[in-house]
Parts: structure tokens; C-alpha cells; sequence
């Protein structure tokens, strides 16, 4: 690991350069009290569960739901459907035996 550092050392200046924020979008410019705060730290953001927890608790979440509640039931029925058509086969094709 340290042979990889004497390779990747080189680069490092120019890759720190890729992720140079414009003035007033860097972390060192954060106002408290002005600018707006999350709410949660980088350790719950990497969990994931108060992004969950905030996306489903929101009204905005539920108004689209409710929006796309006709096309979410249609696309419910179409898979039934699907399911439906393939279950007949399914008998049918066990259930084939016909005596002449």
C-alpha cells in the first residue's frame, strides 16, 4: 500500500482540483443560522434511515403517491393479469390429458 503512494501521489494535486467548489458552496462557508441545515450528520446519511424516514414522512412523497395512485393501479392489475394468464397455462398444460 505505501509502494501504491508513491504512484498516486503525483496526481493528488491535480484530483483535489476536481473537486474545488465555486465561492459560497464550500463546506468552510456554512453560516449557521442562515444557511439551511440538514438535520442529520454524515454517519446517518450513510446509513440511509433518516433519508428513508424523511422521504416517506414527507407530504411531497405522498402527494405524488396520491397523484399516481390510477397508474400504480393499473400497472397492479396488468401484473394480476399477467400472472392470471400465465397460472391458466401453467394448469392447462398439466391438464392436458384427454381420453378419445
Amino acid at each position: 500500500m505505501t509502494r501504491d503512494l508513491a504512484t498516486v501521489r503525483p496526481a493528488m494535486n491535480e484530483m483535489l482540483g476536481f473537486s474545488d467548489f465555486t465561492p459560497g458552496n464550500r463546506y468552510a462557508d456554512y453560516q449557521p443560522g442562515v444557511d439551511r441545515d440538514a438535520g442529520y450528520g454524515v454517519a446517518t446519511l450513510v446509513a440511509g434511515g433518516a433519508v428513508a424516514t424523511k422521504i416517506v414522512t414527507s407530504k411531497g412523497f405522498w402527494a405524488v403517491l396520491l397523484a399516481a395512485k390510477k397508474f400504480l393501479i393499473v400497472i397492479a392489475l396488468a401484473i394480476g393479469g399477467i400472472f392470471k394468464v400465465l397460472w391458466s397455462r401453467l394448469r392447462g398444460a398439466g391438464g392436458n390429458t384427454q381420453s378419445a
